[in-house]
């Protein structure tokens, strides 16, 4: 079937999102009041990403390190060329549609907000509000583009009362090859609010003024998640809501018809304990002097976890990166497993399957095994793990065999470190052993080698070091460094706003990574940019300071757990 009649439709959608950078959104009524898209939404909503104010969000990402960084002089003469190749699209566009890439830019003067609703039951509709505010004339045009076109490609229009409402409802051709059924959309002031179903465009019009008590507002878990990540009364950039379990259900009710079988998935959710994940949610608000930014996400699981879920625990702790991590690494993670209730959990899972004792026996198995090294993987490996586990990363040298793989070194926390110790050297002695071993600072390490590297393992007192550079490991068994990380400013004002215990950690350069990208672009192919000299991009060096390291930590909650990320502020 041909999409031609989606096309005018298409360039709509991308002109919504030609004006910000993130998702999101709410919904202003009236100037004295302001009714939220959360308010106008029914609580069958599965998915919510919202944008309150897209002109604010602009005007927040220009006062950003990215917005400084389009801003940088010397970063114009390549961006002359990208402006140069938009004035073209923008011309052919305006010839096409009778719009401009600049109308399309500015059609956004308030909120947008993308939902997907379960209305009618048992079927997925997509919502899509937007507030245009004065930019009605680009508005109309597509509207009027959209029109003749769907028409044209056989689609039978049609209108219909709800309330007080007009609206427009367009049965698609293309019969069962085409997915999307129908699409509707009604316009009010200034806002257009499309749907692919009408049953939802009703739930949307029957919340219209904003005082319904059967909405996504008012949903318990949505409820829950935007108090844990909305800073005090400031509005967030972006919000967004994803019930992932009721996707899968929906989805699941509307092919169940058609393949009985799709059923035997619903049983199974609450055997693995998938049922207890409600929703993830989260907010982007906006920065302060500290910091550029601050993400959070909030994951909400009913308590107490169960199956997989119970898997994901980490209690709070004390951490702080090792002496010997550097302050030139590219990332450093740490966080607290509870090994013991995740080994629980697998346990479960396995024995509800397989019988009681199920696991037990095969791990049993492994240890009596004549001709394997005979070791317990319970006793003699998980038993002995604390749950402390530390990552680290950093970048490789351009001499390096794949300077394109970060270096990589582990370390996870143990019991009784001897215990651990004894443990490798009697697989080491086992036969068909596939690695080597050598002495370094009276430890023993035990080397596999892969590829174009070596993987080393190593216990030093009551830790399990295992690295992706034998450098790298070496740094971690002397226990030190010229200038640790924990001793960095960057580290410092990072985390200067983690609470004391915390599920897990981050720090991260985005440098690294992120240059060895752009030199590879910059001395790259120009051809596969007609029009646009990528020699013209200036040196790393120039804009290297405009990439800023970020923090994350994760704290436990009652009702699940809560992500909070940061970025450095602007360099001036």
């Amino acid at each position: 079937m041909r999409t031609l009649w989606l096309r005018p439709f298409v360039l709509l959608l991308a002109g919504l999102s030609a004006g910000f950078t993130f998702p999101g959104s709410t919904w202003a009524a009236e100037e004295d009041d302001v009714v939220v898209a959360e308010q106008l939404l029914p609580p069958e909503t599965l998915i919510f990403l919202s944008v309150p104010d897209v002109p604010a969000l602009n005007e927040a990402m220009s006062d950003s390190v990215y917005g400084r960084l389009l801003a940088d002089p010397k970063l114009q003469p390549f961006l002359d060329d990208v402006r140069a190749k938009l004035k073209e699209v923008s011309a052919k566009l305006q010839e096409e549609v009778g719009v401009t890439l600049e109308d399309l830019q500015n059609l956004p003067q308030g909120e947008i907000t993308f939902a997907v609703v379960e209305k009618p039951a048992r079927k997925l509709a997509a919502v899509l509000m937007l507030d245009a505010g004065d930019q009605t004339e680009t508005l109309d045009k597509l509207i009027e583009k959209m029109d003749g076109a769907l028409v044209a490609q056989g689609a039978d229009h049609s209108t219909q009362e709800v309330g007080e409402v007009e609206v427009h409802v367009y049965k698609l051709p293309g019969g069962d090859e085409n997915p999307i059924k129908t699409l509707a959309y009604f316009t009010d002031e200034g806002y257009i609010v499309f749907s692919t179903e009408v049953a939802a465009l009703k739930s949307v019009i029957e919340r219209w003024n904003g005082d319904s008590e059967e909405t996504l507002a008012k949903q318990e878990v949505f409820t829950y998640i935007m108090k844990k990540c909305v800073n005090g009364e400031d509005e967030p950039l972006s919000k967004m809501y994803i019930n992932p379990i009721g996707l899968v259900q929906a989805g699941i009710g509307m092919v169940q018809g058609q393949n009985p079988q799709a059923g035997l998935v619903l049983g199974m959710l609450p055997i693995l304990g998938l049922d207890h994940l409600k929703a993830i949610g989260g907010t982007m608000n906006p920065g302060n002097d500290d910091y550029d930014y601050d993400a959070k996400t909030f994951i909400y699981v009913d308590q107490p976890v169960s199956g997989v879920l119970g898997v994901f625990n980490f209690p709070a702790a004390e951490q702080t990166p090792p002496a010997w991590v550097s302050d030139k690494v590219a990332s450093f993670t740490g966080m607290n497993w509870s090994v013991e209730e995740a080994y629980s959990a697998v346990e479960t899972i396995v024995d509800q399957f397989q019988g009681p004792g199920a696991l037990a026996r095969v791990l049993d198995g492994f240890a009596d095994d004549t001709d394997g090294p005979q070791i317990h993987p319970k006793k003699d490996i998980i038993d002995q793990l604390s749950g402390a586990i530390q990552v680290v990363t950093d970048v490789a040298k351009a001499d390096a065999a794949n300077p394109q793989i970060p270096l990589m070194a582990m370390v996870v926390g143990l019991k009784d470190g001897a215990q651990v110790q004894k443990t490798l050297a009697k697989a080491a002695k086992a036969d068909g052993f596939p690695g080597r071993t050598r002495q370094f600072e009276s430890k023993t390490v035990y080397e596999f080698p892969a590829n174009d590297s070596t993987f080393s393992v190593a216990v030093s007192g009551n830790a399990l070091l295992l690295a992706t550079d034998s450098k790298l490991l070496e740094t971690a068994l002397t226990g030190k460094t010229a200038k640790p990380l924990s001793a960095s400013a960057e580290y410092k004002a990072l985390t200067k706003s983690f609470p004391k215990k915390t599920s897990i950690i981050s720090f991260q350069r985005s440098e690294g990574q992120i240059k060895m990208l752009y030199d590879t672009l910059r001395n790259g192919d120009n051809d596969k940019f007609e029009g646009i000299d990528l020699k013209k991009l200036p040196e790393w060096s120039a804009i290297a300071k405009y990439f800023r390291a970020q923090g994350t930590y994760a704290v436990p909650d009652k009702k699940g757990a809560l992500f909070v990320g940061f970025a450095l502020g602007s360099p001036e």
